[in-house]
């Protein structure tokens, strides 16, 4: 039996895909660098450096405000609103550093350094994300910090989720 060269046999016709399969897929890289991670005391003393200075800023704060001539109180009222102060000379102290693309002077102190999985410095959007996802962290009853007891790695919450984490600095 012979066979046209035009006309090739059924079993000889080209098998067709559905559009979606004719192009690649794209997979994100997941590169992940061998750099420790600080140990869960050393991110506390970092912590403990940097609420000092929060204090010391407050405590600037409060002095001012009583040489201007405000009145303190303990009524209900006046420590709901000690409190809010606090908490904002804390997200501004937070924010501030995270803007400013540097480590804070806590992290400094303890030689402790801001990185991502991939080993490089973390660019500001994921500063500001980190510290976002920080304050959900510690809103949480302080469970996504105590996480790092329980992790295998020893990361919180917010370094899963930004997929950023403390490091010792590295002698250059």
């Amino acid at each position: 039996v012979g066979f046209n060269s035009e006309d090739p046999p059924e079993i000889q016709k080209a098998l067709e895909f559905p559009e979606e399969h004719q192009h690649a897929r794209t997979v994100e890289r997941a590169l992940y660098t061998n750099a420790p991670v600080a140990i869960p005391a050393h991110r506390a003393m970092a912590v403990a450096y940097d609420l000092a200075m929060i204090s010391i800023g407050v405590g600037i704060l409060v002095t001012i405000y009583y040489f201007g001539g405000v009145q303190f109180g303990l009524a209900r009222l006046d420590l709901s609103t000690y409190a809010i102060v606090a908490i904002c000379v804390t997200l501004l102290y937070k924010f501030l550093w995270a803007l400013s693309g540097g480590d804070t002077p806590g992290m400094a102190a303890v030689n402790l350094r801001l990185i991502n999985f991939d080993g490089n410095r973390p660019s500001r959007e994921e500063r500001l994300l980190r510290a976002v996802v920080s304050i959900v962290s510690f809103a949480s009853m302080g469970l996504g910090l105590l996480w790092c007891i329980f992790d295998e790695e020893k990361l919180t919450w917010h370094d899963h989720i930004t997929k950023t984490f403390s490091s010792p600095k590295l002698e250059e």
